[in-house]
């Protein structure tokens, strides 16, 4: 069992590493060909801005050409106008501007996903430890989560002022996307015709930073409280569900980042996990060893 346990985990542990990596290829496969559609827009734009500029002058001179009253001047500002009519040149005027607008939010929306995938990956730190910031991959985090977040539940993030810690953060982001998942999903379980909600909180307790996520979903009945980081538990339906997702989040914030994993329930008044992550790093092999005993007690009813 042990072995069938260990191998599960280490598959994956792998996947989820080549998601990362997919994660942050894709992101760099976007981000080239998005620079030149970024830069032609801007030249778009300006190019545009040019023309109608030009098209102000003519209107000027051709309102002016038909006040002379010259009968051939009158000829050819009736033939102009007929044109203007026809192409639709007013309307076009107004509406190109709204249309580069359109464009270009599209393009930052893009960009923004682009960084989202970057930063959540985190390619570049998979194989070490390095400073950053908590916050910033809870946002990024947020972000690839949203079509799972979209109609279940409104986000409500207070971001306390925490410092930068040493941290694998693509297997942080990891940590906080499986326990966002997983309330989204509890949420979208319950019969409610409301959105439900989820409130993320950061702060700093003594030499640890801390991150909450709650939700008001319909909770976890106390006899699953102690098994719930346990390897292959899950509620869900067969095939739905790995039950690796909290064991791997476990092992992530409390093996290898020496922190704290702990969650607190009552049934029907939703969950909050709880991780704590040390600001000067990952204890030493004495202290780590004292975090495996935490364990049995890491549930709260």
């Amino acid at each position: 069992r042990q072995l069938r346990e260990a191998q599960a985990f280490l598959i994956q542990s792998e996947k989820m590493a080549s998601i990362g990596q997919l994660a942050a290829g894709i992101a760099h496969e976007i981000n080239n060909p998005m620079a030149y559609v970024v830069g032609n827009s801007h030249m778009l734009r300006d190019y545009v801005a040019n023309l109608t500029e030009m098209l102000k002058a003519y209107d000027q001179h051709f309102k002016e050409l038909a006040a002379t009253g010259a009968p051939q001047c009158q000829e050819h500002a009736s033939r102009i106008q007929e044109a203007r009519d026809s192409l639709d040149i007013d309307h076009i005027c107004v509406d190109i501007q709204g249309l580069l607008d359109d464009s270009q939010e599209g393009m930052d929306r893009v960009l923004h996903i682009v960084r989202n995938l970057r930063s959540f990956s985190r390619i570049d730190q998979a194989e070490h430890m390095a400073m950053s910031s908590l916050n910033e991959g809870i946002q990024s985090t947020l972000g690839i989560a949203h079509n799972e977040l979209a109609h279940r539940a409104q986000v409500t993030t207070e971001l306390g002022d925490i410092p930068d810690i040493p941290c694998n953060a693509g297997e942080i982001n990891q940590v906080i996307l499986n326990i966002l998942v997983n309330a989204a999903q509890a949420i979208a379980e319950q019969d409610r015709e409301d959105m439900g909600h989820i409130v993320i909180r950061t702060f700093q307790d003594g030499d640890h930073v801390v991150c909450t996520i709650a939700d008001d979903g319909p909770g976890i009945p106390q006899e699953n409280l102690t098994k719930i980081f346990d390897p292959f538990f899950t509620t869900k339906p067969v095939g739905q569900g790995t039950g690796l997702g909290l064991h791997i989040s476990y092992d992530i914030i409390v093996r290898q980042h020496g922190g704290r994993l702990s969650v607190e329930s009552e049934l029907g008044k939703g969950a909050t996990f709880t991780f704590a992550l040390p600001i000067h790093g990952k204890p030493s092999t004495d202290a780590e060893q004292g975090q495996e005993h935490e364990r049995e007690d890491c549930a709260v009813c």
